[in-house]
């Protein structure tokens, strides 16, 4: 298994970038020819090319989900996640639902390849929270206190 390893990132360090695709020069494919056969290159190549595209899908994803809970965060102040709920609103409720759940289902995708540090949720969590709260505002708000008795007023 360690030699399979070997070969791939021997070939990965070799590889040229053409585009999206990654070639192998000729007289790297010469060199490895000495230990391995054409099919196990042209797999080793294959390997990763495949490495070199998830690489840069999750740094893609990573970004537009940075951006995305900027964005969408802004929406956990009150004035502006209510205007979603006209029924004329450019980003109407269900669509700022929709967005969300792809955003923490992403969110929890990109923890397990992330390197750098997630994003700030903060303002993200608190839109998630009207959000899971929607319909139910009155029964979230605080409950009154109720006045204490005389003998528990601390004098």
């Amino acid at each position: 298994m360690g030699r399979i390893v070997e070969l791939i990132t021997d070939v990965a360090a070799s590889a040229d970038e053409e585009g999206t695709k990654l070639s192998l020069p000729n007289g790297d494919f010469d060199r490895l020819r000495d230990d391995w056969g054409d099919d196990e290159i042209e797999d080793a190549l294959a390997l990763a090319q495949t490495a070199f595209h998830h690489e840069a899908v999750n740094e893609a994803a990573d970004s537009l989900s940075a951006r995305v809970i900027e964005v969408l965060g802004a929406f956990a102040d009150e004035q502006r996640f209510a205007s979603c709920a006209h029924p004329e609103a450019p980003l109407p409720t269900e669509t700022l639902a929709h967005l969300a759940r792809s955003v923490v289902y992403l969110e929890e995708a990109l923890a397990l390849v992330r390197d750098a540090p997630a994003p700030d949720r903060s303002r993200f969590d608190k839109l998630l929270e009207r959000l899971a709260n929607r319909g139910i505002e009155a029964e979230m708000a605080a409950l009154p206190m109720a006045p204490k008795k005389e003998d528990e007023i601390e004098h």
